[in-house]
């Protein structure tokens, strides 16, 4: 869940920081020179490269789930308890 949050917070800064430039653009008809193109795509894959780490941490905890070879359930009747 963490890691969701950070990949969410840098796409909202990097939309934060692409209207800013947007509207400093719009109001002075010049743009920032070469600092939007660079720091818009380091913060677009730097959030694609989280949200990839945060697919691969969820598969690697599936996996560790399946190998301690845990049931999924517990029958209660196997127990002696009625509930």
């Amino acid at each position: 869940m963490a890691l969701g949050a950070a990949v969410a917070a840098v796409a909202a800064l990097a939309a934060v920081a692409a209207a800013w430039t947007l509207a400093s653009w719009l109001a002075t008809s010049e743009p920032v020179s070469g600092w939007t193109s660079l720091v818009l795509s380091v913060w677009f894959f730097g959030g694609l490269n989280l949200a990839c780490l945060g697919l691969v941490g969820i598969y690697v905890g599936k996996v560790f789930l399946e190998v301690k070879q845990r049931p999924n359930w517990i029958v209660k009747a196997r127990h002696g308890s009625d509930g």
